[in-house]
């Protein structure tokens, strides 16, 4: 009689274990959506019209294959199926004399608050950020020089994946020194 009831809990036990592990759901990345932030406050805040040239942040909000659920299971987790391979940041306008139109402004942004950090880290560690939503948690890119003169600049990001899939979009923001 106890073999039986300690197969029984065995049974039951292996039963919960067993439901309770979390399933995994792979999204693809598609397509990046830019939001203009500033960072002269105390907390980044998303922006108007004008932003100081040096609080200026641009936030990459992801879509992917599996954006249009408005639910999350809390029963299963979420990871990328495809991973970035290269970022590109660039002005549709001259920056300075040595970043004329469509050059890389990459040296000129960090990922988040991170000093140490490069536009770079955004495709390094993606595959390593802890995700429970159906597409990638959002980054933030930091402006960290000013552009020579003061006026309108439309940034573009472009991040290319390794299953050939390109993400591209354009903002638009006033640095006003």
């Amino acid at each position: 009689m106890k073999s039986t009831v300690r197969w029984s809990v065995l049974v039951v036990a292996l039963f919960f274990a067993a439901s309770c592990q979390r399933g995994v759901i792979t999204y693809n990345t598609n397509g990046i959506v830019l939001e203009n932030y500033d960072n002269c406050g105390d907390f980044i805040i998303p922006s108007a019209d004008t932003i100081g040239d040096s609080c200026y942040v641009i936030r990459i909000n992801y879509q992917s294959d599996q954006t249009a659920f408005n639910g999350v299971n809390d029963n299963n987790t979420y990871e990328p199926g495809n991973l970035p391979t290269s970022i590109v940041i660039y002005s549709l306008q001259q920056f300075d004399s040595l970043h004329p139109a469509g050059s890389s402004l990459n040296s000129y942004f960090i990922a988040g608050p991170g000093l140490g950090s490069t536009a770079q880290d955004i495709v390094t560690e993606f595959a390593q950020t802890q995700d429970f939503y159906p597409t990638h948690d959002p980054d933030d890119l930091w402006l960290m020089k000013a552009p020579a003169t003061t006026g309108v600049y439309s940034f573009v990001v472009r991040l290319d994946f390794n299953d050939g899939a390109v993400a591209s979009d354009t903002t638009t923001v006033i640095l006003d020194r």
